[in-house]
């Protein structure tokens, strides 16, 4: 089975937001030693990326290791525009939040490569249920952090609803360990692991294989 062409869309969209977070981290390990450019080229980034692909994204920035402590530039889409994501990072607050302990984080951290968490719902950030692209920030072969989105999955599923309407059989978007992130089969819920019972094969997405497009039995 074809994915129908406005799926091939979406994929397609969702994989161009990969390699653009890719390009990003891979830019930020090149200017580590300016602080002062830093923060303003991820604003820049951050303002630029989310205005590209309002219907799929919510978030966008990077958590960077300057070798003394790790600081988190990151903005949102909200109601007033883009808004800075304020956390608190102070240990001895009842409130902290050590980011450096979240999959988002840890996961290109210990596989050196691209990794996408969730379905989660943020907590701390928005309340709203989203998917994390981060890419980690290396030179040679040393972490210095992340770059990375926030995919808003009520928007994301819309599109996804939307794209696969008409097509031949039912179709599911899941991350790489099978989580649903969308999917037009009613009973499949998003966060829910598809059962490898009913799956007959794999769409080809045009993205990495941290994100799957399923043929529903």
């Amino acid at each position: 089975m074809e994915a129908p062409p406005s799926v091939a869309v979406l994929t397609e969209q969702i994989g161009a937001v990969s390699v653009e977070v890719g390009h990003c981290a891979e830019l930020l390990a090149t200017l580590l030693d300016d602080q002062e450019g830093v923060p303003e080229l991820l604003a820049s980034w951050s303002r630029e990326t989310l205005g590209r692909w309002p219907d799929l994204l919510l978030g966008a920035g990077a958590a960077i290791d300057d070798g003394s402590r790790c600081r988190l530039h990151w903005w949102q889409l909200g109601g007033s525009g883009l808004d800075v994501l304020l956390v608190d990072v102070d240990p001895s607050s009842m409130g902290y939040y050590d980011f450096t302990r979240s999959k988002w984080y840890t996961g290109p951290r210990k596989s050196g490569t691209s990794h996408l968490t969730g379905p989660y719902v943020d907590y701390l950030g928005t309340d709203r249920y989203v998917a994390t692209m981060t890419a980690p920030i290396l030179v040679g072969d040393e972490f210095h952090g992340v770059a990375g989105v926030d995919f808003d999955l009520s928007k994301l599923e819309r599109r996804f609803l939307a794209a696969s309407r008409g097509s031949a059989g039912h179709l599911a978007l899941t991350n790489g360990e099978g989580r649903i992130i969308a999917s037009d089969a009613r009973g499949l819920s998003c966060g829910e692991l598809l059962d490898q019972g009913e799956l007959v094969s794999v769409v080809p997405t045009g993205t990495d294989e941290a994100w799957m497009l399923w043929e529903l039995g």
